[in-house]
């Protein structure tokens, strides 16, 4: 579980971009102001990780994943993402 400060408990921001995934994301989620937006952009901590789903629809919340690549990369399917 991940310990907030006084300023930054449930319900307290508009926007979360995490970087580092695993089990803790789901408490990044309780940080998220109704309507909250959530992007990530790795999983160093791992790439699995379990949801309650209610959290996603009754806050309005939206994911966003997101990641960098070179345009040819992207345009030929080619990049890390890519599987063969």
């Amino acid at each position: 579980m991940i310990e907030f400060d006084d300023r930054h408990g449930e319900n307290s921001v508009d926007v979360v971009v995490d970087v580092v995934g695993g089990e803790q994301w789901p408490d990044l989620l309780k940080v998220l102001r109704l309507g909250g937006r959530y992007a990530i952009a790795g999983a160093i901590a791992g790439p699995i990780a379990k949801i309650d789903l209610r959290t996603l629809y009754l806050k309005d919340l939206t994911l966003t994943g997101c990641t960098f690549q070179e345009e040819e990369e992207a345009a030929e399917g080619t990049g890390p993402w890519h599987r063969s």
